[in-house]
């Protein structure tokens, strides 16, 4: 991978620690993906299941209908 870490230190003064990473640009590719949005799932027309919030009152009025 490469790259570089180095430190200097002067007592009294503090420490400096230097750290080089080597990397390349994107590809082509990359890049183009890079331009496009992502597209979450709710946005691209898929109707997902949102379910109502329950509340104590909506429980209470299950148990009366089934028990």
């Amino acid at each position: 991978m490469g790259g570089k870490l180095s430190v200097e230190s002067k007592e009294g003064d503090g420490s400096t620690f230097t750290v080089d990473i080597p990397f390349s640009t994107a590809s082509e590719k990359q890049q183009k993906m890079a331009s496009h949005p992502v597209i979450d799932g709710m946005d691209a027309g898929m109707n997902g299941y949102i379910p109502k919030p329950v509340s104590i009152k909506d429980i209470k009025e299950a148990f009366k209908e089934n028990y």
